[in-house]
């Protein structure tokens, strides 16, 4: 699951004005047992500026304007909910009567704080406190229908939607559109608006989607198929994905906003993630920039993405380009990979999973931090399993670079966590590093693989019984730059960073086999496919006033 994002500052709990119901569990007198109290209260937030011009470049956003999943709902269930408009009317009656319940960044982002204050307080007990949020976002063709002014002046790649650069972003084969599920199958696009639910509670996670489909059917609006539900693993595996490797930990704060828990210095500019906001180039957000050629990773195939035609409208401020992929995980596929392969390798099973994946299953780092003593070497075995579990500390897990493993003797240069977030490696190095960071905020779905009774299914049809993976969600403020920028350069490229060094093994769709170079080996080793692209599309994740003047017809 993706990491907790933290604030700069905690509020005291007196400024905490959240927008729905709160839960609390509060110990009895006797402190023998837990009773839950449910707080339900209005809540106020202090007005926030309308205006639309575009800020000054380092400005800080205004935490109340944007929509809270960008600070991390970071919810142990969430449900995500597909809607089509009839027509204008219905769309805009709908938001107007939606917006008052979507969540605000500075409402998730007090709560999320508390909840990291409470549970260290109590020991590491989960479940004190409790909310439920709601988030909307919008494709290109749920934005026609609201008619807003600018939208010509979208990106090209946000107006086309993934379905039509699949081949680009190498969703071919078994990840073809052709074979997604409903409703994102083929290249019509069906969905013009996915609400995200996310909650502490099953129970009242239902209870925000029974309001949610209130909305929806008053207004006439059309529920596309069964709902998409998310949540975290159970008991020992929570925050780790099918796989078994602890996920979200390299989330990067935005400056200003947040500070990743797990990375405190990692902070970059807003603009790399909010339209209207300086990014680490010191250009504004959304508004057009020279044409740049390709960078010197990118394979002779890459295209360069056009630039804007004009500048974002004004309503587009303090919003985000969303990115939603179903992947389709197989898990016993790629077990029985590291267990038959590992042993020609002259690893175990456990030792060739860390290099594809870059990490151990605990979330361990394969190169040193800080608090490891010299000498241990943190690549031949989990450091967390072997005496030095302060590698899992917040301050340690993430402190570490691949400056000093040019040639990928420790994690190789094609492990899934080094292709997706290379830091100071070069190319393209931290810079460049910086330019591509996304905000991540996946979360897991289906079963738990049935041992004994299942089998590895490759890319063929899989029972609903069989269906799990990762619903893959990210903030950025540019996709051509970030999502888009990293699967076609980094991910699917077998000579990034350097010739020879494979796919990335994990997330790569192009290919099929894959290569993957583990140094010290004569050949590169081929490798199937074991993650899928079921569905998906992008969406744009407008502010809270934004949303106002979309109901409105103002905007």
């Amino acid at each position: 699951m993706s990491g907790r994002a933290q604030s700069t500052a905690v509020n005291p709990v007196s400024q905490i004005l959240p927008a729905g119901s709160l839960r609390i569990r509060a110990p009895t007198r006797q402190h023998r047992s837990h009773r839950r109290v449910r707080l339900r209260t209005r809540w106020y937030v202090r007005p926030v500026s309308t205006s639309q011009q575009s800020p000054p470049a380092f400005a800080t956003p205004d935490v109340h304007a944007i929509q809270g999943n960008i600070i991390g709902f970071n919810k142990d269930h969430e449900r995500l909910v597909f809607l089509r408009f009839p027509g204008q009317h219905a769309a805009r009656t709908f938001l107007t009567a939606l917006e008052p319940s979507i969540a605000n960044g500075y409402a998730v982002r007090e709560f999320n704080d508390l909840y990291k204050e409470i549970r260290v307080r109590r020991g590491g007990e989960r479940g004190i406190i409790q909310a439920a949020w709601t988030n909307i976002a919008f494709t290109q063709p749920g934005l026609e229908i609201l008619a807003p002014s600018g939208l010509d002046a979208f990106p090209e790649d946000f107006r086309l939607g993934m379905a039509a650069q699949a081949a680009a972003l190498g969703d071919v084969g078994a990840s073809d559109p052709s074979a997604w599920l409903p409703p994102f199958t083929g290249l019509e696009r069906q969905v013009h608006a996915m609400v995200i639910i996310g909650a502490d509670d099953a129970d009242d996670l239902a209870a925000a989607y029974t309001r949610l489909q209130e909305k929806v059917d008053a207004h006439g609006i059309v529920e596309l198929g069964p709902p998409q539900d998310g949540q975290v693993r159970p008991d020992a595996f929570k925050g780790h994905e099918h796989f078994g490797y602890k996920d979200g930990i390299s989330q990067p704060g935005i400056r200003g906003l947040t500070t990743s828990s797990k990375n405190p210095n990692a902070s970059i500019e807003p603009g790399e993630f909010l339209i209207g906001y300086a990014d680490e180039a010191g250009h504004v957000s959304g508004a057009p920039e020279a044409p740049e050629g390709p960078p010197p990773e990118a394979p002779s195939s890459y295209t360069p993405p056009p630039p804007l035609p004009a500048p974002m409208p004004p309503w587009a401020k303090d919003g985000s380009f969303l990115v939603y992929r179903r992947l389709r995980q197989d898990v016993l596929g790629f077990e029985s990979f590291t267990e038959g392969a590992s042993a020609g390798l002259g690893l175990d099973a456990d030792q060739l999973g860390a290099k594809l994946v870059g990490r151990w299953k605990s979330g361990a780092a394969m190169e040193p931090v800080p608090a490891l003593p010299a000498g241990v070497d943190p690549s031949l075995e989990d450091p967390s399993l072997h005496g030095h579990p302060q590698v899992l500390e917040d301050a340690q897990i993430n402190d570490f670079a691949y400056g000093g493993d040019p040639g990928g003797d420790k994690v190789p240069r094609a492990a899934h966590v080094r292709k997706t977030n290379p830091r100071d490696q070069a190319p393209p190095g931290q810079a460049g590093s910086d330019r591509r960071r996304i905000l991540r905020r996946g979360i897991p779905y289906g079963p738990e693989v049935e041992r004994g009774s299942e089998q590895p299914y490759g890319g063929g049809p899989v029972p609903d019984a069989q269906d799990r993976g990762l619903l893959f969600l990210c903030y950025q403020a540019s996709i051509s730059r970030g999502f888009a920028f990293i699967q076609r350069v980094w991910v699917n490229n077998d000579n990034f960073p350097q010739g020879g060094d494979g796919h990335d093994p994990i997330i790569s769709q192009e290919h099929e086999p894959r290569q993957f170079h583990l140094p010290g080996q004569a050949s590169p080793t081929d490798m199937r496919q074991w993650v899928f692209t079921t569905g998906g599309d992008y969406f744009f994740s407008p502010s809270i006033p934004a949303l106002k003047q979309l109901a409105a017809g103002t905007a």
